[in-house]
């Protein structure tokens, strides 16, 4: 072993040697400090106030454990191509005929007019299925259209099985519309769930109903807005 590796080693040891009574002194220290810190008065009398309300601290840990849950679930529940029930949908395309496009205020009114449409279409459905009359989504529908006509005879089948429906729009996302003159074509996808009953007795259960609708509208112009005359469903997933 050579003089200069001697050294070394001596060094080393020498180092741990008093390495070790400074961190045991540290360590020490901040024990001194955190009992001082915990025998303050105001300290120790909310402490004691927190642990005289055990229940409080238990309910506390687990709202802040259902945070942290929603926090890490916010992603699955906010897809980028669909919307929540409720919110207002944006529009992924629009076209307009040349002949409009000189009035660049109507497109976007009439845009929002049909949006409105669907929308309150959307929710009167769900009303006339729980009440079981399919005159609630009349002044959605051309009297003379398509889609009246199926309603009719579908509301018509259910009466006559004494079927009931419970369903629910669960989110739903606009993926064009066009608007051509007096007419209107918009496509959505949509997300159902729906119960069916007969006798009070559940037939069915579906959940996750995934559609792509066509709806296609005519302008009325002395109501003032716009009507369904055909509804062209197709499931994407059931």
């Amino acid at each position: 072993m050579t003089p200069i590796y001697r050294q070394r080693v001596r060094w080393k040891r020498a180092t741990r040697a008093h390495g070790a009574p400074r961190r045991a002194a540290s360590r020490a220290q901040q024990a001194v400090a955190i009992d001082r810190i915990l025998a303050l008065p105001i300290l120790d009398r909310a402490l004691a106030g927190v642990l005289r309300h055990p229940r409080i601290v238990q309910w506390i840990g687990a709202l802040g454990g259902l945070v942290m849950v929603a926090l890490a679930l916010r992603p699955v529940f906010l897809p980028l191509a669909e919307i929540r029930v409720g919110e207002t949908p944006a529009i992924a395309s629009v076209s307009v005929t040349p002949n409009r496009a000189a009035d660049l205020a109507a497109p976007k009114m009439s845009e929002a007019a049909i949006v409105a449409l669907i929308t309150a279409y959307n929710q009167a459905s769900i009303t006339a299925a729980v009440l079981g009359r399919a005159d609630v989504m009349a002044p959605y529908l051309a009297s003379d259209g398509q889609a009246w006509a199926d309603v009719q005879a579908e509301y018509a089948r259910r009466s006559t099985r004494g079927e009931t429906h419970n369903p629910s729009l669960t989110r739903w996302g606009i993926l064009r519309i066009e608007i051509a003159d007096d007419t209107a074509t918009i496509e959505t996808q949509e997300q159902w769930d729906d119960i069916a009953s007969v006798g009070g007795a559940v037939i069915s259960s579906r959940r996750g109903i995934l559609t792509r609708t066509v709806y296609y509208l005519r302008r009325a112009p002395a109501l003032g807005s716009w009507l369904i005359t055909t509804i062209i469903s197709t499931p994407m997933i059931a």
